[in-house]
């Protein structure tokens, strides 16, 4: 799983180091929460968070996210969410 998680993080973050930020915002738009674990839901979050700001579908990700957590681990929602908005 952690291979998953290096995976996001690598592919937000090499876009974003070419200030790519636009392509990020389509991957990130085009991003199927609904079949995301809670790992990659988390991941995603915060592989983005950084780049919040040039990211305009990024706000609809973070309630889709919460959306998704609340299905898979709704006792730890707000823990999971914490500094990732």
């Amino acid at each position: 799983m952690i291979d998953v998680v290096d995976e996001i993080i690598s592919k937000y973050d090499d876009l974003f180091l070419e200030d790519r930020f636009t392509e990020a915002d389509e991957m990130l738009q085009a991003e199927d929460v609904g079949s995301m674990d809670t790992l990659e839901v988390v991941a995603t979050l915060s592989a983005t968070r950084c780049a919040k700001d040039k990211l305009p579908s990024r706000a609809v990700f973070v309630e889709r996210s919460e959306k998704r957590l609340r299905e898979l681990a709704l006792d730890r929602v707000d823990k999971l969410m914490s500094g990732l908005y």
